[in-house]
């Protein structure tokens, strides 16, 4: 079995070469969190406060109910013909949304303050959504 992070996804959502590399290595490839990230880490996690009392702004002049869910590691299993793979992340924020006329709704929330991978995300909110 092999173990991908969510991020991976995105790598292979965006670039053929990678998504192949990463099937027909069975999920082998490894990632690792670039070192420039530690560096913004403090800037990042105000970024996700900020965006976390924006939302809660939000759903309080909207009055939907929402309850801030505590951050957790999502994982799903995938069987792909004879590979199965082990998906797992960790979304920046997910709130449960209920109590508007809709059907309750999780909202998952993933951000970043590099302009060269926003458009990376796609296979990141894409698990995100699914696993959630």
């Amino acid at each position: 079995m092999a173990h991908l992070s969510a991020t991976m996804l995105s790598w292979m959502a965006k670039c053929l070469l990678a998504k192949n590399i990463v099937l027909s290595s069975a999920g082998l490839l490894s990632y690792t969190t670039p070192h420039t990230v530690e560096k913004v880490k403090d800037r990042h996690d105000e970024l996700v406060k900020a965006v976390g009392n924006a939302l809660r702004n939000a759903f309080f002049s909207k009055r939907v109910k929402a309850l801030e869910l505590e951050q957790m590691k999502l994982c799903l299993t995938l069987t792909l013909k004879d590979s199965t793979y082990t998906v797992c992340g960790v979304p920046d924020l997910m709130y449960l949304l209920y109590g508007t006329e809709l059907d309750d709704l999780i909202l998952v929330v993933e951000a970043t303050l590099s302009p060269s991978t926003r458009h990376l995300i796609y296979g990141e909110m894409l698990f995100y959504s699914i696993a959630a």
